[in-house]
């Protein structure tokens, strides 16, 4: 399998490949919206992609025992950060659960379904923001792996990947 040659994306009519393209604008905020999803889609998962077929090239070439201490460091260094995130998530969830056993009752059906609201919107969003820092991390460490596996690769001479 050639793992040289540039790995295919969707590009406008007429746009070089290789090329930086912005995604199509509609200037309906609705398809915009879903264009620039599916344009963050594709560029997460060309960078998984490109992660792979790196590890594929290098690894078997570099994998010393300084790559094995980067890996190393670099799989201390998430899971210290995964550790961090989930004391914050633990916090979060014990202070909606305090704050929800302490709401006074509701003298009204109009009052109770406020109350609940309120309380499911706060749920919703602190899972949210579980997910925004997952992904966040998920990003993070594709970038530095990335980073990385092309400065092993360089070290190899097998170039640029």
């Amino acid at each position: 399998m050639d793992t040289s040659a540039p790995l295919p994306s969707l590009l406008p009519v007429g746009a070089k490949s290789g090329a930086r393209t912005a995604p199509y604008r509609t200037h309906v905020p609705a398809i915009d919206h879903g264009l620039k999803a599916l344009a963050l889609q594709q560029g997460h998962a060309l960078r998984a992609m490109s992660a792979a077929i790196a590890t594929v090239r290098v690894l078997p070439r570099a994998l010393d025992k300084e790559g094995l201490d980067d890996l190393w460091q670099m799989q201390a260094a998430i899971g210290e950060r995964v550790v961090q995130m989930q004391r914050g998530w633990v916090e979060g969830w014990f202070g909606w659960l305090r704050y929800s056993g302490q709401i006074d009752g509701a003298n009204t059906m109009a009052k109770l379904a406020e109350r609940e609201y309120n309380l499911a919107a706060q749920a919703v969003q602190m899972a949210g923001e579980q997910c925004e820092d997952l992904l966040g991390l998920m990003e993070n460490i594709q970038v530095g792996y990335l980073y990385w596996v092309s400065r092993k690769a360089q070290d190899v001479g097998i170039g640029v990947i």
